[in-house]
Parts: structure tokens; C-alpha cells; sequence
């Protein structure tokens, strides 16, 4: 067995080596004989693919008769230690620069879902960015080289993670519309729980084919050459490499700066897929690991923002729900944001054989509703509640980032609509019928100020009812359970599950929605998805049933967190035609726009809210339950009356019109608020206790 696998080893080798051979005489061929530059051989390749390819396998095959004489020429470099070194070295720089030259290529490929092509010419087109992230892939193949001490069990290695990398970039741009960022590592302990949830969607053949390829090479390392360097001279380049690589990474703050500006990147931070496809994968992945995740406004001081505060108008003086009325005990809030909750009646051009929330449409024609304008398209969910929660945009934070992850553990206590309940004798409590690990959340509620967070593992009523989570029918009949053991008055922050991703069509025993004017493959995952809504419809009415029975009272703030992943790459809807003739603009706000209302069971007068960003709902909830509002909330009635659509391209005024310029006064207004928040999330938090006052 050992003899066989040397023998493959040996051949394994010698493939090796001629494909070097290959493709240095192929280029060699191009650059003397058609004096080819580098991109000229590149548009040649391009154009004429199956002549390179035959080129190709002929000088291979012509260069594997000359075995015999390679196996000699092994035997003459390894007969004397001083060239075996040398070609060691070679042998490692080489493979090196091949393997980071092979991963920034799978990048790229990612980056372009997947169309060869188009990575191509994006390689013709920014040789330059091109080349020197490769260089800097090298150095990371290098390093790890360096600490492995074995060339082949390094590159086996390096490429399976580089491989995945570009698969985890290419799955979360395929379903999420949303590049790979430095902060997904954040929550890289719990990527078995995102695994089945695309899986469905997975190439298993091309999965068990590369780890099979892994497995065997993994075999044959023993018995191939190992490429050594001494440990004394692997141990003396390892700092510099290490030197080089944190310069590049962290290229903001260190000379290599330079080396960036004269590379001419564009960077696009408020539009990273774009950035990602300007600038390729790795320039882009270092640019959103440089920090600083909300950039110091050039005219923060302690004196700019605590005249901005001073200026703020007396409490109450821009409240815009009407006076609610006096209550011999203070209303219960439930703040309920629901899992992926979408009208899908909006994509116009299906028929659906019943209307799948029509309990909710109703309450929304009898009581305050509109839109929720999402920060978020079909996942991210932690930023959506942050908004909710703190009345803080995530407009002005850099793309990628997670407040929750980033920002919020570094603050105890942290000002939020909880903490603000709390200091008018509210029992806080969170509730999440799902692991409680995600985003930090047991940390964050705590330093937001909650008493108790309840997730999954904490639930009485764990039915899922058909479904893979806990449905939204259970999760009514805890939060029930909650008000009545309560004495005092409870804020609850409650995010539900039961419609999360992914619609693969066997959730629900029974779907009864029929749904037509899709293909067969994108039907069943329409009726699923329909069907989740209708069974949220359903349990919403029997929350409300159940408070309309208790002694309390108690109101409830309703929306969902963001549209839903329907198909790779958007692929339902741009079959449903639905952003058909409509701007790039108009487009991102049907994207990003979800159902919003508010419901009470004392009087509260009925009112069109529009489309406003999850920022407003701390204000507008304290006016509907007759709470006073500190400066801060205040202050958000006011910027909703002339912004109430705050997202990072789009901003939209009280008609839901995109504002393509603001307004002198807008510009003011948005000014002092980034100015705020900055102040209170990453600057000195000269105006907490002003702005949070009661």
C-alpha cells in the first residue's frame, strides 16, 4: 500500500512539474513569438478559449514524454544540499504566489456569481488591484508556510480555506444580495445553525468531489516532497512577513497607504456590493476591517453638541400621536417585530387564491400603520431592532457593521426605549424563541436595559405547529402568560422566528394558499412563504383577542424586520416583475419597505403613518402610551416630521417622495442628529444624561 502511494506521490510530483513546465512555455510562446504583453495575452485567451486549452493539453502531453528526464533532473538538484535549499525556497516562493494568484481568482469568480467571464475582464481591467492583492495573498500563504513547516500540507490548507471563503462570499451575495464582511466572523460559532438553512440550495456533488480531492491529497502529503526550510530561517522570516501583512491589512494607519492610493481604488463605502465589484474581493474586505465603524464628524466637540442639545425645543413640542387618556395604570407596550414579515400581495403580477393577512389589514385600517422603511433586505436582523430599540440609524455607521457585535458591548448602561420605560417602573423583558448566543444578545438586552431575557430554552410554549421554529401561535401564548403573572406594567421586546429562511416547500403539511404566475420552481417556495404569513395573521388575531380580555391596558407595536430571501440572487422576484420599470431608487425602497401598525385596546385615533424608518417607533410609542419623552425622542418627533425615511442611499420625505437633494433645513437636521448619535454611540457621551433625562 505505501509502495502504491509513493508511486502516486511520485506521479503527483511529476504532474506538478510539468504543469509548471506547461505554463511557463505557453507563455513564453506568447510573450517571444506573438510578442504578447501580459494583457494582450489575456484578451487572446479570452477570445480564443478552446485553441488555449488545446494548446495547452498538447505542450502537457509533449512534456510528459519527457518524464524520464525530469526524474533525472530531480536526482541532480536533490545531489547537492546547497541547490536542494535553493530550489526549496524557489519552490515555496512559486507556489506561493500560485495558490494566492488561484484563491484571488476563486474570489472573483465569487464576486461575480459565479461568471467567468466577468471575472476576467474585471482582472483585464484592474491588473493592478489584481496583482497586488495577490501579493498579499502570498504573504498570507507564505506565513502559514512558515508556521507549518510542510509546502503541500500548507497549500492544501490555504486553498480549502480560501476556496470556502470565496463559497461563504458567493452564497451570502447569491441570497442576501450583501457581500462576505469582516463582522460575519463574529458569528462564525454558530455557522452549523446557518448551514441547514441553505442547504437545500448547496451543490452536493461539487461538495463530496472537492473534499474528495482534499481526502487525497491529504493521503498522498506524506510521501511528496516536503519543500524544507530550516527552522532557524523560517523563525527569521516569519516577523517580516508578519510586519508586511499587518501594514496591508491595517493600510490606513501604515505606509503601505501609499501603495493603496497609487493603485487608484474607488472606494464605494455607501454602496458596497459595488465597492466589492469595483474594487475586488480582497481590497474591499480590508477596506471594512479598518474599524472605525462610525467615521468622528469633522465638527464634533463637546461645545458643538451640547449647544445642539441646549437648542432642542421644550418636551412634548412636536409629539404627533394624539393625547391618549388617563390611565389609572400605566399601559403595557409590547414592541413586536416580526420574523420576515411581508405583504406578498404586493408582487402584483401572482394571483393568490385568498388574501394571506387579512386580520392584519384590517387592523391596519383601523388603527395608525404605513411602512417600515428596513435597513435590512432578507437578513440582519439585529440591525433592524437596534434602530428600534436606541432610535440610533445604522445610515451613518460603514456598511457590514453590527452595532450589537461592535459598538454597544463597550457601554453600561446603554440608552435605549427599555431603559426609558424602565425608569417609569416598567417590568423590561426580551423575548427570542431561538438560541439566545446570536449577536450578543444576552449582553447587549442587559447593558439596554432589560431585566430578563427569555429565549427558546426558557419557553413553556415550544410548539412549531409544522413548521422547523417555534411558531408565532406559541410565541402569543407566552407573551399572554407574561402579562398575567406581572403586577407591574411590562415593556416587551419581542422578535419572533416562525418565518424565517429558507422556503423550500416542505415546512407546512398543508399549504392553503394556491398561487399562480410563477414557474414550478419557484411556486411551492411562494405558498410556504404565503402560508407563514397567513399563520402569523392568524396568531396576531388571537393575540389581540386575548388583550382585548385583559384588564390591562396595553399596547402593541407591530412590523416586520425585513422583506424575505426568495430564490439566489433575488430570482422570485425579478420573475414576478417586481421592480419592473422602476428606478434604481424606487427599487430600493420596495425592497426595504414591510408592514408597520399600532394597536391598543383603549382609544387611540387612527392616523397614516407612511413609510418611516424603525428610528421613529421609540417616540411614536411613548406618545401612544402616555409616557413622557426625553430630549432625544423628542427630538426624533421633530427630524420624522421632515425626515421620516432615513436610509443609507435613500431618503424620503412626509409624502413618501425619494428626496434626491435635501433641503437646507433636512441638511440641518440630519446634521445635528448624526452629530447626536455619534456623540452618544462612539464619541464621549457629553449629552447622555441631557438627552435621556426625564
Amino acid at each position: 500500500m505505501k509502495q502504491a502511494l509513493r508511486t502516486i506521490a511520485k506521479g503527483v510530483t511529476i504532474v506538478e512539474f510539468h504543469l509548471f513546465l506547461t505554463t511557463l512555455l505557453v507563455m513564453v510562446i506568447h510573450l517571444s513569438i506573438f510578442q504578447m504583453n501580459i494583457q494582450e495575452q489575456i484578451d487572446w485567451i479570452q477570445a480564443n478559449t478552446r485553441v488555449f486549452a488545446l494548446i495547452l493539453a498538447g505542450v502537457f502531453l509533449a512534456s510528459l514524454l519527457l518524464a524520464r528526464y525530469s526524474l533525472r533532473f530531480f536526482t541532480y538538484i536533490s545531489s547537492s544540499t546547497k541547490r536542494t535549499r535553493l530550489t526549496s525556497v524557489l519552490a515555496i516562493i512559486f507556489s506561493s504566489i500560485l495558490s494566492a494568484i488561484l484563491v484571488n481568482f476563486f474570489f472573483q469568480i465569487a464576486n461575480q456569481l459565479f461568471q467567468v467571464d466577468a471575472a476576467i475582464d474585471w482582472i483585464q481591467e484592474n491588473s493592478s488591484i489584481f496583482l497586488v492583492s495577490s501579493i498579499y495573498l502570498a504573504l498570507f500563504a507564505l506565513g502559514l508556510y512558515l508556521l507549518i513547516g510542510n509546502v503541500h500540507v500548507t497549500h492544501l490548507l490555504y486553498l480549502t480555506v480560501g476556496a470556502g471563503l470565496a463559497y461563504a462570499h458567493y452564497n451570502k451575495m447569491k441570497f442576501r444580495s450583501e457581500p462576505l464582511y469582516p463582522s460575519d466572523f463574529n458569528q462564525i460559532a454558530h455557522v452549523g445553525d446557518v448551514i441547514p438553512m441553505i442547504s437545500e440550495y448547496l451543490s452536493i456533488g461539487l461538495l463530496l468531489l472537492i473534499a474528495a480531492a482534499i481526502i487525497l491529497l491529504a493521503v498522498l502529503i506524506p510521501f511528496l516532497p516536503k519543500g524544507k526550510m530550516v527552522w532557524w530561517s523560517r523563525l527569521a522570516v516569519l516577523p517580516i512577513v508578519a510586519f508586511l501583512l499587518y501594514s496591508f491589512t491595517y493600510y490606513e494607519s501604515t505606509y503601505a497607504n501609499k501603495v493603496i492610493d497609487k493603485m487608484e481604488v474607488s472606494l464605494i463605502p455607501w454602496n458596497q456590493v459595488q465597492n466589492y465589484k469595483t474594487n475586488g474581493f480582497v481590497v474591499s474586505f480590508l477596506y471594512n476591517m479598518q474599524g472605525n465603524q462610525f467615521a468622528k464628524p469633522d465638527e464634533y466637540d463637546k461645545k458643538r453638541v451640547t449647544d445642539i442639545t441646549k437648542s432642542l425645543p421644550l418636551s412634548g413640542a412636536y409629539s404627533t400621536a394624539s393625547a391618549t387618556p388617563g390611565f389609572k395604570q400605566s399601559p403595557n407596550v409590547i414592541f413586536l417585530m416580526s420574523e420576515t414579515f411581508w405583504d406578498p400581495t404586493k408582487l402584483e403580477n401572482l394571483q393568490f387564491s385568498e388574501d394571506p393577512m387579512p386580520y392584519i389589514r384590517s387592523l391596519m385600517k383601523e388603527y395608525p400603520s404605513g411602512q417600515i422603511l428596513s435597513p435590512s433586505f432578507g437578513g440582519g436582523t439585529a440591525n433592524v431592532e437596534f434602530e428600534a430599540l436606541t432610535g440610533m440609524s445604522t445610515s451613518f455607521l460603514k456598511t457590514g457593521t453590527t452595532p450589537y457585535q461592535e459598538m454597544v458591548t463597550g457601554q453600561d448602561p446603554f440608552p435605549t426605549i427599555a431603559s426609558t420605560y424602565k425608569q417609569h417602573g416598567y417590568d423590561t423583558t426580551a423575548f427570542h424563541p431561538y438560541k439566545r448566543v446570536y449577536y450578543k444578545r444576552p449582553n447587549v438586552y442587559e447593558q439596554f436595559g432589560f431585566d430578563a431575557f427569555v429565549s427558546k430554552e426558557g419557553f413553556e410554549h415550544t410548539d412549531k405547529n409544522g413548521g422547523k421554529y417555534i411558531s408565532d401561535a406559541a410565541l402569543t401564548k407566552e407573551m399572554i402568560q407574561h402579562l398575567e403573572k406581572t403586577d407591574e406594567p411590562s415593556f416587551m421586546h419581542v422578535v419572533s422566528m416562525q418565518n424565517h429562511f429558507p422556503y423550500d416547500g416542505k415546512q407546512y403539511e398543508e399549504m392553503r394558499i394556491d398561487v399562480e404566475g410563477l414557474s414550478s420552481k419557484y411556486e411551492p417556495m411562494m405558498e410556504e412563504f404565503a402560508e407563514g404569513i397567513k399563520r402569523t395573521d392568524e396568531a396576531t388575531k388571537q393575540l389581540v383577542e386575548q388583550l382585548e380580555q385583559l384588564d390591562e391596558p396595553t399596547l402593541v407595536v407591530f412590523w416586520g424586520d425585513h422583506l424575505p430571501i426568495l430564490g439566489s440572487d433575488k430570482a422570485l422576484y425579478k420573475e414576478a416583475r417586481f421592480t419592473e420599470g422602476k428606478s434604481e431608487e424606487q427599487a430600493e425602497v420596495l425592497y426595504h419597505e414591510t408592514p408597520l401598525f399600532f394597536y391598543a385596546n383603549y382609544p387611540i385615533q387612527k392616523k397614516e403613518l407612511g413609510t418611516i424608518s424603525p428610528i421613529y417607533l421609540p417616540s411614536l410609542a411613548l406618545e401612544y402610551s402616555g409616557t413622557p419623552k426625553p430630549p432625544f425622542y423628542d427630538f426624533l418627533s421633530e427630524l420624522k416630521q421632515d425626515l421620516p425615511g432615513i436610509q443609507k442611499r435613500i431618503k424620503l420625505d412626509e409624502h413618501g417622495n425619494i428626496l434626491t437633494k435635501l433641503p437646507k433645513k433636512e441638511l440641518a437636521l440630519l446634521s445635528h442628529y448624526k452629530l447626536l448619535e455619534y456623540d452618544l454611540l462612539d464619541g464621549q457621551q457629553y449629552t447622555e444624561e441631557e438627552l435621556f433625562s426625564q
